[in-house]
């Protein structure tokens, strides 16, 4: 599994710039979705490639059975 990463930027004009690197899909809006509250309002969002891109779900199934005795 790839590593999930937020690159902030604020240059010295006091503007912040989110990259979201890792994720494939809608899920990188959930990610960022509290620092833009707490920052304030959007001004402009461009999507990567990897937004377009179908996210994988892996689900694992273990049955344990509980020891005896």
């Amino acid at each position: 599994m790839e590593m999930e990463e937020l690159e902030i930027i604020i240059p010295k004009d006091g503007t912040i710039s989110v990259n979201v690197k890792g994720v494939k899909g809608a899920r990188c809006l959930a990610i960022t979705k509290g620092l833009e509250l707490a920052a304030g309002s959007v001004t402009a969002r461009t999507f990567a490639a990897s937004y377009y891109e179908q996210e994988r779900t892996v689900f694992e199934n273990i049955a344990i059975k509980k020891k005896e005795g």
